[in-house]
């Protein structure tokens, strides 16, 4: 039976393009979950919008000298086409700016007030006096009281993490014009967490949550143990969602807008409205979310987000639905650290990032999406690093997964034209098959534990051991032969032979997996050519081809095999010997099968066993028989 899985991503400020950071940490593994559990035939709904409100909108605004809808009207669209060349994989990306998101978060406030959830209370604000009017929170900065960073916010630490108000703030100085501020009184409606708290710790200790990241675990029991206050749901703002009409007639409120945080958190349930609505079932949006149906049970949702909104996730948001009422909860919420730049974090509103568009015309989607899979900052900071970018998609994309596909189709392709059918298995063969079931099931677990980047480990591990059997295996350099014997011949060496490692030249291929790939391709073609044009009774041998000073050969695996035709070979009573050879030899074997190769190798015809069962013995080879 398939399941509910609602996918809910925390929503990017549109005051900027999206850099690094967003996909690696939010964007990116919320795509690979929702891929996954569509694959496995689970019911998937992803959703998340552009956060079209708060200080960061306005102040961009205010610099440019522009309307805040004039920045939205530029960043929106820079999202949707990021999404789209990365092939993140949203049911609806919407936006805070919708009629039918006022209307939802209006409709939430009252439903909070009515429960008795929201009161009113004098507040202290933070008042430019220069400016004549009160300053937004992240206008804001200071030095933080608890961990001394000198960049604190008005309303949060990003480097602890404490959310807190600007008068805590050591030396509070306005992000304007840089002058100290001065804090007055102000009337504002707040969200009654410590009436909450009781449901709130109920729920969250109603099961067992060690499945939660750490991190996100630590700050929603760290919260809880302070003991929760009240927290302010309105500000005064001009641009924003107003506070409801009938409350508006309090001259007080006619310039307050309900807070950033408060309307965003919302926006999950107003953004799943509307894309009911846009699908023509305007009540499709129950079975996701009100937990009196029964389509809504067993719905897990989840939340991917930055560790700097935990809180919101874990506190303020299940406490904000436990108040409205037969709401679904969230099941997990999947917290990534940062991803740093030069060790510190990256900030559209700080102008501190690798930029999405700025890469995207550049590298391809995958080549990103790897990059930032692989070096995810699941449970701690990750930073972006280019030198790292190039080696993980050389060596780990390109050469492991992308020489791993190269190598089995270029040589089906070759050898057969199609998918050919499977021949008799050795022990080999089925130790990598029964490793890639273990290794499929572990990386679902993983992946169901929104664990992707150990998932990715998991994947190229197998791909790594699959491309050494490959390199390694002298089936596939003799798959294009056939004839009676050559069965017998292939398992022997895929059990004894122990070719490699080989010797190329580092000015044409510059990482081990592709060296192999192209050692393979070239063996092949070398070990065929000579058999079609060279007879029976000929050597091809040089000199030049032994062991040379500068160390290129390094195995040398003799192989007895008799050739019995031109387009034949089988186990029986000649021998060939297959080496590695030195630079010396490259270009006369390069003259002779007009090929440029990678890898050498030294065929040569030996003596005849004859019909010594012992010289076969003792090469741990069984005697043919007729």
């Amino acid at each position: 039976m398939s399941e509910k899985i609602f996918v809910a991503l925390a929503w990017p400020y549109a005051n900027g393009p999206l850099h690094v950071g967003h996909i690696a940490g939010v964007f990116l593994p919320a795509d690979i979950f929702a891929r996954y559990h569509r694959l496995k035939g689970n019911k998937v709904l992803m959703i998340s919008g552009s956060d079209c409100h708060g200080t960061p909108i306005t102040f961009c605004a205010e610099r440019e000298g522009i309307a805040p809808e004039q920045v939205i009207q530029r960043y929106h669209p820079s999202f949707l086409n990021t999404f789209k060349t990365l092939g993140i994989s949203f049911d609806l990306f919407t936006q805070t700016l919708t009629e039918n998101h006022y209307r939802v978060t209006q409709d939430f406030f009252h439903r909070l007030s009515e429960g008795g959830c929201i009161y009113k209370e004098t507040m202290i604000g933070s008042w430019s006096g220069t400016l004549n009017r009160f300053l937004p929170d992240r206008y804001i900065e200071g030095v933080c009281s608890r961990c001394g960073s000198a960049r604190a916010r008005g309303d949060q630490c990003d480097k602890c993490g404490r959310l807190h108000d600007p008068w805590e703030l050591v030396e509070p100085h306005s992000t304007l014009d840089g002058l100290p501020v001065a804090f007055r009184e102000t009337a504002h409606y707040f969200l009654d967490l410590a009436r909450l708290q009781p449901e709130l710790s109920a729920w969250l200790q109603s099961i067992d949550r060690s499945y939660w990241r750490q991190n996100t675990l630590q700050f929603t029991q760290n919260w809880l143990k302070e003991g929760l206050r009240g927290r302010a749901i309105t500000r005064d703002l001009e641009w924003g969602i107003p506070v409801p009409s009938h409350l508006e007639r309090d001259p007080a409120f006619k310039t307050k807008r309900f807070y950033v945080w408060f309307d965003a958190v919302i926006g999950y349930l107003s953004a799943t409205i509307e894309w009911a609505i846009r699908c023509g079932e305007p009540d499709l949006w129950k079975q996701w979310w009100d937990a009196k149906t029964v389509e809504s049970e067993g719905v897990r949702s989840y939340y991917f987000l930055g560790k700097d909104n935990i809180p919101f996730h874990t506190i303020v948001w299940p406490a904000m639905l436990i108040g409205y009422g037969d709401r679904v909860l969230p099941y997990d919420v999947p917290a990534s650290e940062f991803m740093t730049l030069e060790g510190e974090r990256m900030s559209s509103s700080r102008n501190w990032a690798i930029w999405l568009p700025n890469i995207e015309n550049n590298y391809q989607p995958d080549q990103i999406r790897y990059y930032l899979a692989a070096n995810a900052p699941e449970n701690r900071d990750s930073n972006w690093s280019w030198s790292d970018f190039i080696r993980r998609n050389n060596d780990e994309l390109l050469g492991t997964w992308g020489n791993l596909a190269h190598r089995v189709l270029t040589l089906a392709w070759h050898n057969f034209g199609l998918v050919p059918n499977p021949g008799e298995l050795h022990e080999t063969d089925r130790q990598l098959l029964e490793v890639s079931r273990e290794t499929f099931s572990k990386v679902g677990d993983l992946i169901e534990r929104v664990r992707c980047k150990a998932a990715l480990q998991e994947a190229l591990a197998l791909a790594q051991r699959a491309n050494a059997k490959a390199a390694f295996d002298a089936t596939f350099m003799l798959s294009a032969l056939s004839g009676d014997g050559v069965a017998d011949f292939r398992r022997w060496l895929a059990e004894h032979s122990q070719i490699g490692p080989w010797h190329y030249p580092e000015d044409q291929i510059s990482d081990a997996p592709m060296r192999s790939l192209a050692a393979e391709i070239t063996r092949e073609k070398l070990f065929d050519r000579l058999h079609q044009e060279l007879p029976y009774q000929s050597t091809v041998e040089t000199e030049s081809w032994k062991e040379q000073r500068d160390g290129a050969v390094r195995i040398e695996q003799t192989i007895y095999v008799e050739r019995e035709s031109q387009r034949k070979i089988v186990l029986g009573k000649g021998g060939a010997t297959i080496k590695a050879i030195g630079a010396d030899a490259r270009r006369e074997i390069a003259e002779l099968t007009e090929q440029k190769v990678h890898l050498f190798l030294f065929v040569k015809v030996r003596e005849n066993w004859g019909d010594d069962p012992e010289r076969y013995r003792a090469m741990g080879v069984e005697f043919p028989t007729e």
